[in-house]
């Protein structure tokens, strides 16, 4: 491996901030016991930690094609997060050709792979560590896979299907829908907190109290004593006899001597269960025939189960129901729908009871999903998908596609070897990402950049040379002084003297004229006084001191921060939208111009760009500034009280200081109220590539959708005021057959009820 790899795999060790946050695996409780349980191995961070991702996939262009490849691909989790789940650090150490689902035989195709892991575990192999220049035996060890529901069941053995489907084992708490002829899995509250409210609730779940504790996991010690003795020959002629509960194998994952010790041996895909989530409320809301939720047959089993008399079916006297219909997405639309703008549109097209609780949701699986505090990134299959994308490219032969995988992967990874010792020429580990705002000479440093005139961010796109008049030269030269912290020494010096000067005038009144006279009194003390700075600084401030050219560069694009930015003008013929800024500053708020007891806050402001210049102070010294357009609390910004932040543009703020340093701008999105279109609700976001490794003690995440947490999770109705009834349908809710109704339902007996799920239970 190069140097730089040698030493990545060593930066979960030695590089990690460790303060208590999850940023990293290394951060969880799995890492941290096994590292306990095995101290010998985690002696040496150079061992690797391997994760184990497998899924199938159609390697045809044509869906028609009815086929299904299993790739088994590994990531070592050693590395940074920037890293880990990128696919030059991916080994695809299997592959399982179709046409169909290995299923249960996995083990079959499986066993070199865990005979190899093994051998690295016990004897380990000879490595050169090419960073400390020496040879030592590396180990592996294998802490979990990732997979979706179905590969779960293949790769732990645990049959997902049945009344003990739930990866909960034997605690799963399951019914069977009589109408719906499935189970449903009920008992999710057992996982609250004991004193949580949702624990006491009835009609708005189940008309039953929760009280049991959480199911305990099945530690692998546990699953291999219920399984002792158990024998399973594979292969689709075996017959074997029952295994106990819902297990379908022994998984061969228990061959490797630490597996049962492993805190979590198997991780389900967040990306796959995400989507069906959402498509099931989009479903749900739309009244999509033959996929609702919110069906006949349902209604049936809830008037069988004796919850929520509003919504049991009544006769259908006449007409039909509209129904809408949604279908196409892929998991990253459901992704974005679910965790931005699902919540925007069902703020006030739902009832509150209802929205409330889908909004809860849709903050939860944004939490999860940050890459702080969550880690799903570490264990979600988008990289893997993205992968399996990247192989389906290779194939060029239809009639042997796995062996067209092989080859195009064997010949990108020599090439991927080849490029790990190539220096002066640009590779896939060199290249810089699409929105990457900065690039160093030879002997300059991320560290070395000027505080005066910071040569960060590029431009793209058109550019045009324009003349700018004294009024916005003068605002943009304003805001550049006191927005540069090598002045702000110059700027509490310049206020202290106008107090001193003026004692009686109020400090509304200072800091007018110091606003006013600071220009000309900063210049002065440049170019006249005496000042104990280096000669650079003081080179760099004679040029800041001056006004800059009134010949300025215009762009209609922007990289900056990782975050790219346009105009305006320029998205007015695009369907994207890159134009929305935020900048929290710190503001003095004033009563009366003669008040002397300002108020020093942090008030956010929204903006939308409409100009980029480049100011020029000659000599190459260059400053970039978004001008915008402006809203703040007061005028044309308010909060909805679901937490939501609205703006309005047609109430901006004057133009008296519509500039921003480019540096300082934040990237907002703004998606129009439907019913109030003046209005726009903001949705924040980060960079990409951004990765908090901790530099600060408090994190803040950023969850985009802005809701309450603590109001949401606090929101249920009480009993009496749950109203399931919905009341955008009509009263006759239920179109079918009118046979299967009656006019007056007689309810089941407790008797009754019993010998049910005695045949349920036996079926």
């Amino acid at each position: 491996m190069s140097s730089e790899t040698a030493s990545f795999m060593r930066w979960h060790k030695e590089s990690r901030t460790n303060d208590g946050n999850l940023r990293h695996p290394a951060d969880s409780p799995a890492w941290k016991t096994f590292d306990f349980i095995h101290k010998e191995f985690a002696s040496d961070p150079r061992n690797v930690r391997l994760g184990l991702a497998a899924d199938g996939f159609n390697p045809f262009r044509s869906m028609n094609n009815s086929h299904s490849t299993w790739p088994v691909v590994l990531v070592p989790y050693n590395l940074p997060p920037w890293l880990y789940m990128k696919q030059p650090y991916m080994f695809l150490s299997l592959l399982i050709p179709g046409p169909s689902s290995p299923g249960n035989d996995i083990d079959i195709y499986l066993q070199p792979l865990i005979e190899e892991l093994q051998s690295l575990w016990n004897e380990g192999i000879e490595t050169y560590d090419a960073s400390l220049k020496q040879n030592f035996r590396m180990k592996a060890s294998l802490l979990w896979t990732i997979s979706d529901f179905p590969g779960y069941a293949m790769l732990s053995g645990w049959s997902t299907k049945g009344h003990l489907a739930c990866p909960c084992h034997k605690s799963t708490h399951s019914q069977w829908l009589k109408h719906c002829h499935k189970f449903c899995y009920l008992g999710h509250r057992r996982f609250l907190h004991a004193g949580h409210e949702f624990r006491r609730h009835k009609k708005a779940f189940d008309n039953n109290q929760e009280f049991r504790p959480s199911p305990r996991p099945m530690s692998g010690s546990e699953v291999l004593l219920e399984l002792q003795g158990k024998q399973v020959q594979f292969g689709k002629l075996s017959n074997n006899d029952p295994l106990p509960h819902g297990w379908k194998k022994h998984s061969i994952f228990f061959n490797l001597p630490y597996w049962k010790d492993n805190v979590l041996r198997h991780n389900l895909d967040v990306m796959h269960i995400e989507k069906n989530v959402c498509d099931n409320i989009l479903w749900t809301i739309l009244n999509v025939s033959g996929k609702s939720k919110d069906s006949v047959k349902s209604r049936l089993d809830m008037q069988m189960m004796k919850i929520r008399q509003g919504l049991h079916p009544k006769r259908h006297v006449s007409g039909k129901l509209k129904n809408k219909n949604i279908s196409g997405l892929k998991s990253h639309d459901s992704h974005i729908l679910m965790q931005q703008l699902l919540p925007l549109a069902i703020r006030r097209l739902l009832p509150r009871a209802i929205s409330k609780p889908v909004m809860q949701l849709c903050s939860f699986f944004k939490k999860l999903c940050t890459k702080i505090g969550g880690l799903v990134q570490a264990r979600w299959m988008y990289p893997i998908e993205r992968f399996l994308s990247t192989l389906k490219s290779y194939v060029g032969n239809k009639a042997h596609p796995e062996g067209s995988i092989a080859n195009g992967y064997l010949a990108v990874e020599c090439l991927t070897f080849c490029s790990r010792y190539l220096h002066g020429v640009e590779t896939r580990f060199n290249r810089p990402s699409r929105n990457y705002d900065r690039f160093f000479s030879e002997n300059e440093t991320q560290e070395e950049v000027p505080t005066i005139f910071p040569k960060i961010g590029r431009s793209f796109g058109h550019e045009e040379v324009v003349s700018l008049g004294n009024d916005v030269l003068d605002k943009a030269h304003h805001y550049v002084l006191t927005n540069c912290s090598d002045v702000d020494p110059f700027i509490e010096q310049h206020l202290t003297l106008l107090k001193s000067q003026y004692p009686r005038k109020s400090p509304h009144a200072i800091q007018v004229l110091h606003n006013s006279t600071f220009q000309s009194w900063f210049a002065h003390q440049i170019y006249e006084g005496s000042l104990n700075i280096s000669q650079q600084k003081l080179k760099l401030l004679k040029r800041l001191a001056r006004l800059p050219n009134n010949v300025a560069k215009k762009f209609h694009g922007f990289v900056i921060n990782g975050l790219r930015f346009h105009t305006s003008e320029l998205e007015r013929k695009r369907k994207t939208q890159n134009s929305g800024v935020m900048i929290t500053a710190s503001t003095q708020s004033y009563a009366s111009a003669r008040d002397r007891n300002p108020v020093y806050s942090e008030i956010s402001y929204y903006g939308v760009i409409q100009e980029m210049l480049e100011l020029d102070y000659n000599y190459g010294n260059k400053v970039v500034l978004f001008k915008c357009d402006w809203v703040s609390d007061g005028r044309g910004l308010k909060h909805d009280d679901l937490g939501f932040t609205l703006v309005n543009f047609s109430q901006r703020l004057s133009d008296k200081e519509p500039f921003i340093m480019a540096s300082q701008a934040q990237q907002v999105f703004y998606v129009r109220d439907p019913i109030d279109t003046d209005w726009q609700v903001v949705i924040k976001t980060i960079p990409r590539d951004l990765y908090d490794m901790g530099e600060e003690e408090d994190v803040d995440v950023d969850t985009f959708v802005q809701t309450d947490g603590d109001m949401l999770s606090s929101h249920i109705p009480n009993d009496d005021d749950v109203d399931w009834t919905r009341t955008d349908r009509n009263e006759d809710l239920v179109d079918a057959p009118a046979e299967i109704f009656v006019p007056e339902w007689r309810g089941i007996s407790d008797t009754e009820q019993e010998e049910d799920n005695d045949e349920e239970n036996s079926g």
